[in-house]
């Protein structure tokens, strides 16, 4: 798989803008080098000695290449399908597609194809999928389009692991970051800020 799977170590979010065509400067810190954080943290590491990778094993029949596919282009690359499957925080994260995606890319040519989201999540059983999807929505900042809530495993007698599926809402992928609807994070983050200017007047 090595000429058709890329692999990157990097911030998620970054590597979400980058790859939605939206932030050079994002692009420059996933893929400007070699691995994650545009190979920097790499080459520090190498110059000073520290963190040294010990050299690969010797490969059993090794393929004729083993060079990755390249970087998608600074303008973005169209992709159709993400995978979140860390259900402790996954929903939560969901934040990071506000406005990352490049109008231009997504939306040009009178069709508009957003990719598909796969948010692996936590659920007290018993919970109705409408639950699950108005979380996803309260994290998203918009309605998730088609949604759709399956059950993947049971984890404990009170405690389901599920997948939530839906595509990304146009008017909150494509739109820019500060017209989007705010989503739950940020409006939590708002009101505490707002209580902490309460209680410095009052000091």
């Amino acid at each position: 798989m090595a000429n058709r799977v890329r692999a990157s170590c990097c911030d998620a979010r970054a590597f979400i803008r980058a790859f939605g065509g939206v932030d050079g400067d994002a692009w420059e810190s996933v893929f400007g080098g070699e691995g994650g954080n545009g190979g920097k943290e790499e080459e520090k590491k190498a110059k000073s000695g520290d963190g040294a990778a010990p050299p690969p094993a010797a490969m059993r029949n090794p393929p004729a290449a083993l060079t990755p596919p390249p970087p998608p282009p600074k303008t973005g690359l169209r992709y159709h399908h993400v995978v979140m499957n860390l259900p402790a925080t996954a929903i939560e994260f969901l934040d990071a597609f506000g406005g990352s995606l490049s109008p231009e890319l997504f939306g040009g040519g009178g069709k508009t194809l957003l990719p598909r989201v796969h948010a692996y999540c936590f659920e007290k059983a018993g919970e109705p999928p409408a639950t699950t999807i108005a979380r996803v929505e309260g994290f998203l900042g918009g309605a998730p389009h088609d949604a759709v809530v399956r059950l993947v495993r049971d984890v404990s007698p009170n405690k389901r692991m599920m997948c939530v599926s839906f595509t990304l809402p146009a008017e909150v992928a494509l739109a820019a970051a500060s017209s989007r609807k705010k989503n739950a994070v940020e409006v939590e983050e708002e009101e505490e800020e707002a209580l902490r200017n309460k209680r410095q007047k009052k000091d």
